[in-house]
């Protein structure tokens, strides 16, 4: 017997808080402080600063999919 658990990553609006989070990170791995928009709407999703200048904004982030 066979069960998925949890969620799927079907929707578009889950995809790109997943590309949001993998960027933060990311860019802290990188070692910029970072900012993002705590709304659902904005015009820059995430800003990251690194040696006092804004290096990085990202809009409307999104992953590649592998759908068949």
């Amino acid at each position: 017997m066979s069960a998925e658990v949890g969620q799927r990553l079907t929707s578009s609006s889950r995809l790109g808080d997943v590309a949001e989070l993998y960027a933060i990170t990311w860019l802290w791995d990188e070692g910029f402080e970072v900012f993002y928009n705590a709304g659902c709407t904005g015009a820059v999703d995430v800003v990251g600063i690194k040696d006092g200048e804004v290096s990085v904004s990202y809009t409307h982030l999104t992953l590649p999919t592998n759908r068949e």
